[in-house]
C-alpha cells in the first residue's frame, strides 16, 4: 500500500515534516492506520444506501433526456 498526503504550501515545515513522516511510516506499515483512526467503517454512514435513495427520490435532478421526455407529454396534453 502506498499512501500519499497533499500538504499545502502554507504549511509550517515542522508539520510538513511531520506529516510526511506520519505518511511514510504508514505506507510502509499499513496495519497501524488502527492507532490513528477515530472512527471505523461501521460507524460512517452508508453513503452508498444514501445515494439510492437520492436517485429513487421524485425530487432528483432529471436527465436531459427525462427532461425532454417530460415536456413532450406537457405539450401532447395541450
Amino acid at each position: 500500500m502506498r499512501l500519499e498526503t497533499i500538504i499545502p504550501d502554507s504549511t509550517s515545515p515542522e508539520l510538513k515534516a511531520k506529516l510526511t513522516g506520519l505518511t511514510q511510516r504508514l505506507s510502509a506499515h499499513p496495519e497501524l492506520v488502527d492507532e490513528f483512526v477515530v472512527e471505523k467503517s461501521d460507524a460512517l454512514p452508508d453513503y452508498m444506501g444514501i445515494i439510492d435513495q437520492i436517485r429513487q427520490s421524485p425530487n432528483r435532478f432529471k436527465s436531459a433526456a427525462e427532461v425532454d421526455a417530460y415536456i413532450a407529454e406537457l405539450r401532447a396534453e395541450w
